[in-house]
């Protein structure tokens, strides 16, 4: 069980205040993340906490309004805003909305540092932590086995990610194509590669992908990027309802690009004992 927003505005040496959105103290928080950028959704996962002084929500009611929603969208556990660092001030309307979508909007007074929010958070979720690692053990057990064999593919990706409750996909970025070559049609491919074009042909920490492709859309899966080249991404859709936590799918992006890097080994191991053939056959001797 992780700790909850309630819990923390509990913790007396917090001094937090609630300001909106009491309907929402129940939210669990995964992780506690502090980002003054004006688009923080790109790098907040399900569940997460953001903590920021307030100079990228904007001042005006309708920038505010606008920034919360977005928050709402996402899936984020809560807002709190730091007092007194030069922020914006947290105006009537943010209160306000923070309370219709039910997300808590909480102030911190300039002497309590978001390293002490985090720290706090960090401790809380030791077990929930260890039981995801624990998952994602599993992950790399079966990968392992499954490269040892020789089972590299869609089909053994796909099965990997049924063990963590997921449809795994992994996309090149650019042209929502299969990067496994298998010409099948990848679900939400299309939407992917728009929305890696829409962001200057790369990809944030985190992206929500809709199946209308819209930024109001119901968020159906995620996706981040797999190291290496070309641009690949690994996109994944719960096979229920709950989306995967960032750090579950970093680990298995980089469980994917081993995988790829794999099959481009067998590719060209092929290539080169075709090309061998071809030359034995072409040879008058």
């Amino acid at each position: 069980m992780t700790i909850t927003v309630r819990e923390l505005l509990e913790r007396p040496r917090l001094q937090l205040t609630l300001v909106g959105g009491d309907s929402g103290l129940g939210n669990e928080v995964t992780w506690a993340h502090a980002s003054d950028l004006p688009a923080p959704w790109d790098y907040l996962g399900p569940g997460e906490l953001l903590l920021t002084n307030g100079t990228g929500i904007g001042s005006s009611p309708q920038a505010q309004v606008h920034f919360i929603e977005r928050l709402a969208r996402i899936g984020a556990s809560g807002l709190v805003m730091g007092l007194g660092t030069g922020g914006s001030p947290v105006t009537s309307e943010l209160a306000r909305r923070s309370g219709e979508l039910g997300l808590p909007l909480l102030t911190v007074p300039y002497s309590i540092r978001f390293s002490d929010i985090v720290r706090i958070v960090a401790e809380s979720n030791d077990s929930y932590e260890r039981e995801q690692l624990g998952d994602v053990a599993q992950f790399y057990d079966l990968l392992r086995l499954s490269l040892a064999a020789g089972k590299l593919g869609p089909e053994t990706f796909d099965a990997l990610g049924r063990r963590l409750g997921l449809r795994l996909y992994l996309v090149d970025a650019e042209t929502g194509a299969s990067a496994f070559d298998d010409e099948a049609v990848v679900p939400l491919g299309e939407v992917l590669a728009r929305s890696v074009a829409e962001h200057g042909h790369a990809i944030p920490g985190l992206l929500r992908l809709s199946r209308d492709g819209t930024a109001d859309g119901e968020v159906c899966a995620l996706a981040v990027a797999v190291p290496g080249e070309p641009l690949t991404a690994l996109v994944a859709e719960p096979i229920g309802t709950t989306l995967p936590s960032v750090t579950v799918l970093q680990h298995v992006a980089v469980a994917g690009a081993v995988q790829l890097a794999q099959v481009v080994s067998q590719r060209q191991r092929l290539r080169r004992q075709g090309s061998e053939l071809l030359d034995q056959l072409l040879d008058p001797r």
